[in-house]
């Protein structure tokens, strides 16, 4: 089997696919240790759905079996290595208006920076808000929905079960990779900063330069923002 995947990844590679595995450096444990990678990793395994597959994931993703994962808006695509090398989408619902609404509502002005956002450095208030099951950022079995092309019909096999693990592994690493799958804009939850910001608001006192605005949001402002 072991050669059988090593071919397989000779001929990906041999097409330009980089095939890079993402592996936790972790060998028990929790597989991720950032907030946001974390709180991705408690949420699946709170959902009773998964439970019975997780650690069979958690074991191929610590085996570096996960290979050029790719996160997009509303999508998630690798390659798991297993009897085969299998392709692996996972899809989650977009959040819908009322959610963005209502998060962006409960978070305005209370998180300091993007940068607070993204490691998580704000309130446990803001926190319980944002990691809530039914109405924060973070997906439920409900949302999610996986294709694989192995052959067990399960509607969560092993490799979709490591692909799981394995966004919580990148989140670690670009936590930013989180807003632009569930399609939710970062700015907007602190909007209250930004706003404050563009009515010309002092800060200590003194009013903010383009140089402190760089400082604080670590951008140089005639960049476009993504």
């Amino acid at each position: 089997m072991e050669e059988r995947i090593a071919s397989q990844l000779a001929r990906k590679r041999a097409l330009g696919e980089p095939m890079l595995p993402l592996r936790s450096v972790r060998s028990r444990g929790p597989v991720s240790d950032t907030f946001w990678g974390t709180a991705w990793c408690e949420r699946m395994e709170a959902c009773s759905d998964y439970r019975d597959r997780l650690p069979l994931g958690r074991s191929r993703l610590r085996a570096g079996a996960v290979y050029d994962l790719a996160i997009a808006e509303g999508e998630v695509f690798a390659y798991v290595a297993g009897e085969d090398l299998h392709e692996v989408l996972v899809r989650i619902a977009p959040l819908d208006d009322e959610r963005k609404k209502a998060l962006e509502s409960a978070c305005g002005g209370r998180i300091g920076s993007a940068l607070d956002l993204l490691t998580g450095n704000f309130s446990g208030e803001v926190m319980a808000r944002l990691v809530d099951p039914k109405h924060g950022l973070l997906p439920g079995p409900d949302q999610i929905r996986f294709q694989c092309d192995c052959a067990d019909h399960a509607d969560l096999c092993a490799h979709g079960a490591a692909v799981l693990y394995a966004i919580g592994l990148r989140l670690d690493a670009e936590p930013a990779l989180l807003f632009t799958l569930r399609g939710l804009e970062q700015a907007s939850l602190v909007a209250g900063v930004m706003d404050r910001i563009g009515e010309g608001d002092a800060v200590g006192g003194e009013s903010l330069t383009d140089q402190d605005l760089n400082d604080l949001f670590g951008i140089e402002l005639d960049q476009e923002i993504s």
